[in-house]
């Protein structure tokens, strides 16, 4: 293997080794937050338990003991005990973890005073319930290494003391006998109104996980190289093939009759290569002079119904034609042009190309006509908008908002037109989600996107769902007034559909709001400023009552 080749060689494999470690590192990130949002929800729904107890089960002993069904004194950790139904619940968990062949969580719930012992903060607890209690915090996480095995602790608040709380933890005297004879007279009491209960904790191990982790990553790696030492080979023969065919080129070229007869095989290679690649000529009034033969078979039109057709002839409907007049513009200043175009068959179908266009001079220098050279990109182009689409809604998902955000922008301050990025939100979407289920919800996403592409039908209208109820417009036009109609008409069509809402505070059918940032040609703001502009203009939408739209001028 030559010098050259080795440098290849290993700085590809130092590309290799570098992707597959941040690879690595980015599936342990994924496993921890997944594993924090799942230890998240437990966490939460034990501080809901905690609720339940206080405000549901404790109020209906005290009902039963007013009524004389109960002794006043009653008290039973199995009904009235938040944290013991917890910690038991928690057992029963483990119990199930097991049969699934999983390691068990350690839940706690821990306090500077708790009522019982066995509930009692150690030093590094302590340190936690100081900072949820003085609000400085309102989490915490922590991978901890143990017996070498690596966990997540997570802890959050638990319930703070009311007023009703403090007959079990004001003073032993008003405490339920039953209590006092439990757990004593010095644990638990002489908590005020505020105080932090206590914590709630969460320790999942980690290790098991990262070793199954572990061995799906070795595996991928395994073959990934396989794949590189093979493609490598691959290449290494194509390089030593594209050198033996240069030699025998050369020497042939040595001998003029062969140099002769190379010329005309390359001559006939090069007519013949012609029928095969997309490329039209068009003069200097935009007319069709000339097109392949690929170009013809593949446009389903006949030679004579193009000649003399304006050399945007094969584009799209839904592409206006304005669009074409900074091409023309940047031909007319001397300049060559580059870009996507999204074309149409006689039969309707679509294609994509990616065409260059030159000028085709003559020996003084002047342009005698203009070529263009198209390669066609559909399947690209389809790949590209399964990866960018949101399956739901089929708008462009946020996968490639900032990439478009800085296309469209360039394209209106080049075009001299205002740039608009409209936030649109679904008013109050979680109370329906909440109430009509997300299968609904899912039905009224798609809803609205349509009342989107109802209103921003023009090409250069690009329209985004962000994630959950957000969804995002790019759309650039002349006149703000278009804009602000357009915004304007998506409400009215959802409105329309009246699909309803009894859970909104504002009507009884599904409404938007809108938070419109128009940016002037000359503005300098960024992305960030802008997504904020936008987003405070939506605030000030919703502020205002909703189901309407609030505008911010830049």
């Amino acid at each position: 293997m030559q010098k050259s080749n080795l440098v290849i060689f290993f700085f590809m494999f130092f590309v290799y080794l570098l992707t597959m470690g941040l690879y690595y590192n980015q599936t342990h990130t994924i496993i921890i937050q997944e594993t924090e949002k799942n230890i998240e929800d437990i966490l939460l729904s034990r501080r809901a338990l905690s609720h339940l107890v206080s405000d549901i089960q404790k109020a209906e002993v005290n009902r039963l003991k007013d009524l004389g069904h109960i002794e006043p004194g009653y008290f039973s950790k199995e009904l009235l005990s938040s944290s013991y139904i917890s910690l038991q619940l928690n057992e029963y968990t483990n119990i199930e973890r097991e049969k699934l062949g999983l390691e068990p969580l350690t839940f706690k719930y821990a306090s500077p005073n708790p009522t019982n012992p066995d509930n009692l903060a150690n030093v590094y607890e302590l340190n936690i319930y100081n900072q949820l209690n003085k609000g400085s915090i309102t989490k915490y996480k922590e991978i901890l290494s143990e017996n070498n095995k690596k966990y997540l602790y997570y802890a959050i608040a638990g319930k703070r003391i009311q007023a009703k709380c403090l007959q079990c933890h004001g003073i032993p005297e008003d405490a339920p006998k039953m209590l006092v004879e439990a757990y004593g007279n010095q644990n638990g009491f002489g908590l005020e109104i505020g105080d932090l209960a206590a914590i709630i904790s969460v320790k999942a191990p980690l290790t098991d996980v990262y070793k199954k982790n572990d061995r799906q990553f070795y595996f991928i790696a395994f073959v990934t190289f396989f794949v590189f030492i093979i493609l490598l080979i691959i290449a290494e023969k194509i390089k030593k093939h594209m050198r033996a065919k240069e030699d025998a080129i050369a020497s042939a070229n040595n001998a003029q009759e062969k140099s002769h007869q190379k010329a005309e095989e390359l001559k006939n290679s090069l007519e013949k290569l012609y029928g095969h690649v997309l490329s039209s000529k068009f003069n200097m009034q935009g007319e069709l002079i000339e097109v392949s033969e690929a170009l013809i078979n593949l446009s389903g039109y006949s030679k004579e119904e193009i000649i003399g057709q304006q050399f945007c002839f094969f584009k799209h409907p839904d592409i206006e034609e304005d669009l074409y007049q900074p091409v023309w513009k940047s031909l007319m200043r001397g300049e060559s042009w580059g870009g996507e175009v999204k074309n149409i068959t006689k039969e309707g179908k679509i294609f994509w190309v990616e065409a260059s266009i030159n000028h085709i001079k003559d020996n003084h220098g002047i342009t005698q006509y203009f070529e263009s050279i198209m390669r066609v990109i559909t399947e690209k182009k389809a790949l590209l908008e399964d990866i960018n689409k949101d399956p739901l809604t089929t708008l462009f998902n946020r996968r490639n908002f900032e990439q478009h955000f800085v296309i469209e922008r360039a394209r209106a301050k080049r075009d001299h037109k205002y740039f608009s990025l409209l936030m649109i939100d679904i008013d109050y979407f979680k109370q329906y989600n909440d109430n009509y289920g997300h299968l609904q919800g899912d039905h009224a996403l798609q809803k609205v996107a349509e009342s989107l592409k109802k209103s921003f039908r023009r090409s250069s209208d690009l329209i985004f769902r962000l994630g959950g109820e957000e969804f995002a417009v790019l759309s650039a036009a002349t006149d703000i007034k278009k804009l602000i109609y357009s915004a304007q008409n998506a409400c009215n069509i959802l409105q329309e559909e009246r699909i309803p809402h009894i859970k909104s505070d504002v009507n009884p059918y599904i409404t938007i709001s809108i938070g419109v940032a128009l940016i002037s040609e000359d503005s300098t703001l960024t992305l960030k400023e802008i997504y904020e502009a936008s987003d405070k203009a939506l605030y000030k939408a919703k502020a205002a009552g909703r189901n309407q739209i609030k505008f911010i001028e830049l």
